[in-house]
């Protein structure tokens, strides 16, 4: 009988700065509007934001732990895995969004922790996205939650941390 080892689960907000971004000119812009919003694309391919730079460098460098999934909140899509095909969309995490996806997420939440044994949670992510995420007693019995909202570069930096521990 093997005993399955507790894993630890990242949660990204999504980001404001995406690739594939619309062009400053009308002609690229129509272009743009005609041919890449309709394509969908992994959304760890679209986010392009600090949280998700300082992850994919640690994927780049093999310096990402074998240990830690990766999950990404997004304001549009709710929970979505990192192969999850989405389309470019601009759109803020708000209260009320927030407050439409919680049960939703909660509930994805509480079916990954019960399929898998999580031992830490690390919330990278502002109040208002964690909003979508609560109640967080919902869903992380038994697993340890990392969220400290500070200033970006103090979150970067326990971010960096964390997946070097």
């Amino acid at each position: 009988m093997s005993v399955e080892t507790p894993r630890r689960l990242l949660i990204l907000s999504c980001s404001d700065r995406k690739n594939d971004v619309a062009p400053d000119s009308p002609q690229q812009l129509f272009g743009f509007m005609t041919t890449r919003r309709a394509r969908s694309l992994a959304a760890w391919d679209v986010y392009a934001g600090v949280a998700f730079q300082v992850v994919k460098r640690c994927q780049r460098e093999a310096a990402f732990p074998h240990d830690v999934d990766v999950l990404i909140l997004s304001a549009k899509y709710g929970l979505i895995t990192p192969d999850h095909e989405i389309t470019y969309y601009d759109l803020k995490m708000t209260p009320e969004l927030a407050g439409r996806q919680g049960e939703a997420n909660v509930r994805l939440l509480g079916e990954m922790m019960r399929a898998k044994k999580y031992r830490e949670i690390f919330l990278m992510m502002g109040r208002t996205y964690l909003l979508a995420l609560e109640p967080l007693e919902g869903w992380c019995v038994g697993a340890r939650i990392i969220h400290e909202p500070s200033d970006i570069g103090v979150m970067l930096r326990r971010l960096k941390g964390w997946l070097r521990s």
